[in-house]
């Protein structure tokens, strides 16, 4: 994470401010914890990283958080990835030899107008052998452009550039569950390069979302 996130703070000139948490959203932390381990889930794959920022962009609701924390699990160990341990690994020694070009399919924009971290998908087909890598480097990405504060707390601007076109290998939909697993809470949602057809469409995919989320937090 501190390759990424320093290669996004070199965009904008400075580091990001430290991440910090109020006391409230600590306890909130501790009980999604105690109640993933209540229903069974094995301590050692419960990571504090991953877990404060399930924790925050499921607004401080513990069910909420455990449901996305599990499914995220779920989706990552469907290629091979027990815990997030696993998508670390040789990173945490400053190794990214493997993850590095699987890169890719991710851009480093930096930040928007209100300081928040642009998460930009440029796509590109992934080999079926570098499935797993490539699950590893998006959840890499994904933890970087949050690794400030206001991202962290106040969410992230997203967008999806549809200009590249995609090598399709066949496991486009599976890949695609993972990526629907993560516990993403975008603020704005840009769609870069696609047909009027295209945009029309993904349009209304992001309205039946945003109304399925309205609907569970009524």
């Amino acid at each position: 994470m501190a390759a990424l996130s320093s290669s996004s703070a070199a965009s904008s000139g400075a580091p990001p401010p430290p991440v910090e948490f109020t006391q409230e959203e600590l306890e909130c932390m501790s009980k999604v914890k105690a109640q993933l381990v209540a229903g069974g889930l094995d301590e050692a794959r419960i990571s504090p990283r991953e877990l404060a920022l399930t924790t925050l962009n499921s607004k401080l609701r513990v069910d909420d958080a455990c449901e996305k924390y599990i499914a995220w699990l779920d989706a990552i160990q469907v290629f091979g990835l027990n815990s997030f341990d696993d998508v670390w690994a040789e990173v945490t020694q400053g190794d990214w030899s493997l993850v590095g070009p699987l890169l890719r399919s991710y851009a480093v924009c930096g930040t928007d107008a209100m300081g928040r971290s642009i998460m930009w998908i440029q796509g590109g087909g992934i080999k079926p052998e570098d499935e797993a890598v490539s699950v590893r480097a998006g959840v890499l990405y994904f933890m970087a452009i949050h690794a400030d504060n206001t991202s962290m707390h106040e969410g992230i601007t997203f967008v999806i550039d549809t200009s590249k076109n995609d090598t399709r290998y066949g496991n486009e939909k599976q890949l695609q569950r993972v990526w629907q697993a993560f516990p993403l809470r975008p603020q704005r949602i840009f769609i870069a390069g696609a047909s009027m057809l295209k945009r029309v469409f993904i349009n209304g995919l992001i309205k039946f979302a945003r109304y399925i989320e309205t609907q569970e937090e009524v």
